[in-house]
């Protein structure tokens, strides 16, 4: 194999291809254009023959490079000597479910406290970013490696003020629960339609983020239809979980989804992070 023409940017690219499947994904990583990323590919693929062949979702690597891919990955950490295509004091992570939100704004103060170093961003799904946090079934696990980090369940939740003012019992079967308001996300109140026949319709009052369910439940109007673990986060003495009866409480996982190897940033935010999930179980 005569490689000495071959520069850096060919095998960086050949990485970034490789993990993503994907050129364009692949282009954005790396900052450079999709043309140039086939360029790239092309020019590597003279001295080393073919590496990928395309499908309907991007590309599919070769025997050939699953065969050299661990060898290069090792030379370019070594070449380099720095993390790939990332930032050293730099952290952005995506987050497009609520409750995965408040999850996460519960860990910061403690995580920058110890990192005050580590510039954090929290952006949408669509830009880039070292890792999403999301719940299970919105993380394709097709395109994404992921780490479990916690489960969360529902609960029905009233403050203290609302449940003596409309006389309710602490344990009620849903016709009488449904008498009331539900505060819900709309996604997590479509979620528990899934899982549960309702005998009637309970007046929904559904809000963008769980953030503001939580907010407008301790306001008292109508009962809170949010995560339990969030109550032990953010307890609030005024705040009462119902038991009602005949009821499947949805459980919904949350994940870490990533598609390229994770930073020395990313790997410490992710170790704490799951610590603190941990200790709010």
């Amino acid at each position: 194999m005569a490689s000495g023409n071959i520069n850096l940017n060919l095998y960086q690219t050949f990485i970034a291809v490789f993990e993503m499947k994907n050129k364009s994904r692949a282009s954005e990583s790396l900052g450079i254009t999709r043309t140039a990323v086939i360029k790239n590919i092309k020019a590597l693929e003279l001295h080393l023959g073919t590496l990928f062949v395309s499908n309907k979702k991007g590309v599919e690597p070769t025997t050939k490079a699953k065969e050299i891919y661990p060898t290069i990955k090792e030379a370019i950490k070594s070449l380099v000597g720095v993390e790939q295509d990332q930032t050293p004091d730099t952290l952005e992570i995506a987050i497009s479910n609520s409750t995965a939100e408040v999850f996460v704004k519960a860990y910061l103060k403690e995580f920058l406290a110890k990192h005050p170093n580590i510039n954090l961003e929290i952006t949408k799904p669509d830009d880039k970013y070292d890792f999403i946090i999301d719940s299970e079934t919105a993380v394709d696990k097709k395109t994404f490696r992921t780490i479990d980090l916690f489960s969360t369940c529902g609960a029905f939740v009233a403050t203290k003020n609302f449940i003596q003012k409309n006389n309710i019992q602490r344990s009620l079967t849903k016709d009488e629960l449904f008498k009331y308001p539900i505060i819900s996300r709309k996604e997590v109140w479509q979620h528990f339609l899934q899982k549960n026949t309702l005998d009637i319709k309970p007046s929904i009052i559904q809000v963008p983020s769980m953030d503001m369910v939580f907010s407008m439940t301790k306001d008292s109007n109508g009962v809170g239809f949010l995560s339990k673990e969030i109550i032990t986060i953010y307890p609030d003495p005024n705040l009462v979980e119902l038991n009602v009866q005949d009821i499947d409480l949805l459980s919904m996982k949350y994940v870490c989804g990533y598609t390229r190897e994770l930073s020395k940033n990313a790997k410490t935010f992710l170790d704490g992070f799951i610590k603190f999930c941990k200790v709010s179980d």
